[in-house]
């Protein structure tokens, strides 16, 4: 098995809650239905023409879906647009699976709780962090070094 990936991820108070209590990780995007390996060039293209998402979004759902991997770690933040505020870390234990139940999120993947701080933890340097961000082992250190001196 490969080393796992670092993964950074922003959403919402409420969502961030619900992860922990039906162990998933997700996205969302209205509009964005199960277009992994069902949709054309053309109809991701449509989607981003008609405003549902962005290029950015959709390489969101690209990462999401296809680069990571079961045994990757996701740190999960919550906060306002320019903040980031450690909520939990999650190890990734499923595959990409994709529910149109009316629920949100419904592009999920299952996930282990490997950590709830007692209250979120602000993390300056992740304050711009998008939906989903690929983070460097160094960030990752960092990151884990600030949660343990923030416990102490």
């Amino acid at each position: 098995m490969d080393d796992p990936k670092f993964w950074g991820m922003k959403t919402f108070k409420s969502w961030a809650k619900d992860f922990i209590n039906n162990k998933i990780i997700g996205i969302d995007q209205p509009g964005v239905n199960d277009f992994i390996g069902n949709c054309s060039d053309d109809e991701i293209n449509d989607l981003i023409t008609d405003g549902y998402m962005s290029r950015a979004i959709l390489r969101n759902f690209k990462q999401f879906a296809y680069d990571m991997k079961i045994g990757d770690l996701v740190v999960i933040g919550v906060g306002q647009m320019t903040k980031f505020n450690i909520h939990s870390i999650v190890k990734v234990v499923g595959e990409y699976e994709h529910k149109n139940v009316g629920g949100h999120p419904r592009h999920y993947r299952r996930i282990e709780l490997v950590d709830l701080p007692s209250s979120p933890i602000p993390y300056e340097e992740f304050n711009r962090l998008s939906r989903l961000e690929y983070l460097s082992k160094y960030d990752w250190t960092e990151m884990m070094n600030h949660i343990r001196q923030s416990n102490i």
